[in-house]
């Protein structure tokens, strides 16, 4: 089971291109905020605790991603950013703050889109 999830991987890795791939992890962290928002209105403290662990999970993984080499100063930006989601994730955990979970869902929106402007501009490219 667990080779067919690193052949799936593997497949996907080679069909998307890595702006999308980008583009799907921030959704991805959009939609584990958004259950934990649902899991502090519940009280589902576990539940919470989990969604924002695997939106951390998904950050520090765009974190190590982060190339240094082709642009220093994205890069740096890029880095801030990430790290910046993470210690609010931590802050979500400590304190339930529904409007710290709606700060994250926008700024993480606000760079999707920026992502998704880099995809369509590439795949212009190679259309061209």
């Amino acid at each position: 089971m667990y080779s067919k999830g690193i052949a799936a991987y593997q497949t996907a890795k080679a069909v998307v291109s890595p702006s999308r791939q980008i583009i799907l992890l921030y959704e991805g962290m959009i939609k584990h905020i958004q259950q934990a928002k649902a899991a502090i209105l519940e009280k589902r403290i576990e539940d919470r605790y989990n969604a924002l662990d695997k939106a951390g999970k998904i950050a520090m993984g765009l974190l190590s991603a982060v190339d240094f080499d082709i642009a220093p100063e994205l890069a740096k930006a890029l880095q801030r950013f990430y790290i910046s989601l993470d210690v609010r994730f931590l802050h979500v955990q400590r304190s339930n703050d529904i409007k710290v979970c709606d700060q994250l869902i926008k700024e993480i929106n606000e760079m999707k889109k920026t992502w998704e402007a880099v995809d369509a501009e590439q795949h212009t490219m190679q259309v061209n």
